[in-house]
C-alpha cells in the first residue's frame, strides 16, 4: 500500500530554514518541514526540484549514515562518475 507524501509549494519551500555543511553553499542543503518532513536540495540551483523525506525515511537514512552504510562513497566524485560513463 502507497501513501502519498505531503507537497510543500515554492512559497514553503523559499520561506524555510535550510542547512548546510559549513561553507559550502553549492552542496547539499536540508530544511525540516512540517509534520516532520524533510527536504533536501542542491545548493547551487535552489530552484531545482528536492528530495522529500517522511519522518520514517530520515531517521532510516540517519541511522544508516552513523551505521556506515555509505562509507563506500567517501571520496567518490558523482561528476566523475557521471563524465565516465558518458566516455
Amino acid at each position: 500500500m502507497s501513501r502519498s507524501k505531503r507537497a510543500f509549494s515554492a512559497q514553503e519551500l523559499a520561506a524555510a530554514q535550510w542547512y548546510a555543511a559549513p561553507g559550502d553553499t553549492d552542496g547539499p542543503q536540508v530544511a525540516f518541514m512540517a509534520d516532520g518532513y524533510v527536504v533536501w536540495r542542491h545548493g547551487g540551483d535552489p530552484q531545482a526540484p528536492v528530495l522529500l523525506f517522511d519522518r520514517g525515511e530520515w531517521e532510516a537514512f540517519q541511522a544508516g549514515a552513523a551505521a556506515g552504510e555509505f562509507q563506500d562513497l567517501v571520496g567518490h566524485s558523482l561528476a566523475a562518475e557521471v563524465t565516465n560513463s558518458q566516455d
